[in-house]
């Protein structure tokens, strides 16, 4: 059952639109989570059922301080949980741009920050309260920055000259903008395989916007004609380490292997690898399990609160530890998605293709992760047995260099660099 600060903030927000002050504990602590400071840094997380402890984590992170009380715990099995995340103090810089973004991004003019235009094709996907995780990662990227929403359909309301830069995702719609007038135009590419984004994305292209950013540089680099003038910016879209839960622990594991994203077109190598496994099933020598799905588990949808962003993350990372390798295969294109950081995360031994992204993002075979050895029928079981055996030696140790590289690497490609990138290309213009 969700705790009463959380099920009063979720009330407020999506019904009554204002929160009557809640007081948590007030024998203990006048500590008050108002409907205006969820505005500006977002909702407390649900962690505990312990009203008490929410609340303190939530001013922990928000305050920059260790917040925590010696209180009569509600939920004692979360108790130490709690305490120890109320002792990793953050910078007010910090609790800032990572905050938990379970609501709506708001602009407080009082922030300092450039003035930008984020320009999609449907803007209530980044405002919804249960936005994708991607756009979960958009949201607090932009959080440096007056960041005004605007639809591609209403873009023609907005005087372009109000803001420092636009910056606008690659789709088929997607208005085109000359440069001649306009702020900097940098262009977000994902997907680059549909008809429509092809076409649209040359257009684009041809009015040389300041800069693409994308997280796949050699296919949109090797498949669109982008002028020299355009800046292409390795922007991986990779989990975000603050929803991760980190296992370290290997002896408890219930699989020896975990093979990820079988299903659909994309994946013709996963379905292979997916069908001779399969076929071998009743022969291996280590215990398996196929999963179909290339996106989280179905159980996520049933906990209450699958419609808050969230928890399906942490239930994801959940899913992909409970095996000691999690194996995938190549798609059609090139795209990893972010599956790379997914199984780092979750510090699982990641056996996977070598794509340049791999090394752009700091990735070492296996160093951080084992490449995958082809032709899959023929390489694939004895690689996967062989890296079973010596897993106590040497695969763990990769296992947990790929986490280390994790918790390193993903901060500073979500947001420092990210925000470098974009400074570079201004100052330039």
């Amino acid at each position: 059952m969700p705790s009463q600060i959380y099920s009063l903030a979720r009330t407020s927000w999506f019904e009554k639109n204002e929160l009557q002050n809640a007081r948590v504990h007030p024998e203990q602590s006048p500590s008050i989570i108002t409907y205006a400071d969820m505005l500006k840094f977002g909702g407390p997380r649900e962690y505990s059922k312990c009203d008490y402890c929410t609340t303190q984590e939530w001013r922990s992170r928000i305050e920059g301080k260790n917040c925590y009380v010696q209180h009569e715990c509600k939920d004692p099995s979360k108790h130490d949980f709690m305490k120890k995340r109320c002792a990793v103090v953050f910078t007010r810089g910090w609790a800032h741009l990572r905050r938990n973004y379970n609501f709506a991004l708001t602009i407080d003019p009082q922030l300092p920050g450039l003035r930008c235009l984020f320009v999609v094709a449907n803007s209530k996907q980044l405002l919804h309260h249960g936005a994708h995780p991607g756009f979960m990662i958009w949201r607090k990227r932009m959080s440096v920055y007056k960041t005004t929403i605007c639809a591609f359909s209403d873009l023609h309301k907005y005087n372009l000259k109000d803001y420092d830069f636009i910056v606008m995702t690659i789709h088929g719609g997607t208005p085109i903008i000359s440069q001649k007038n306009a702020p900097p135009l940098f262009l977000y590419g994902h997907d680059h395989h549909k008809a429509d984004i092809k076409k649209r994305a040359q257009e684009l292209f041809a009015q040389q916007p300041a800069a693409l950013l994308t997280p796949y540089p050699s296919i949109w680099a090797n498949s669109f004609n982008i002028h020299k003038n355009t800046k292409v910016i390795f922007a991986p879209y990779l989990s975000d380490p603050i929803w991760s839960e980190m296992n370290q622990t290997f002896n408890n594991r219930k699989l020896d292997v975990l093979v990820i994203g079988t299903a659909g077109a994309l994946y013709p190598e996963r379905r292979v690898m997916h069908d001779f496994l399969k076929s071998q099933k009743t022969r291996l020598p280590f215990s398996l399990k196929l999963w179909e799905s290339p996106k989280p588990m179905p159980e996520a949808e049933n906990v209450g609160a699958r419609q808050y962003g969230s928890p399906p993350l942490a239930l994801w990372s959940q899913f992909l530890s409970q095996a000691k390798i999690c194996i995938f295969g190549q798609d059609k294109f090139g795209y990893l998605v972010n599956k790379y950081a997914e199984v780092a995360g979750a510090c699982s031994l990641m056996v996977a293709p070598m794509i340049p992204e791999c090394k752009s993002v700091g990735l070492i075979a296996n160093q951080n992760y084992v490449p995958l050895q082809r032709p899959i029928k023929q390489a694939l079981i004895p690689q996967l047995s062989g890296l079973l055996k010596q897993f106590d030696t040497t695969g763990k140790q990769i296992a947990l260099r790929g986490l280390d590289w994790f918790q390193q690497s993903c901060s500073r490609w979500l947001y420092d660099n990210f925000w470098q990138e974009i400074n570079t290309v201004l100052e330039a213009h």
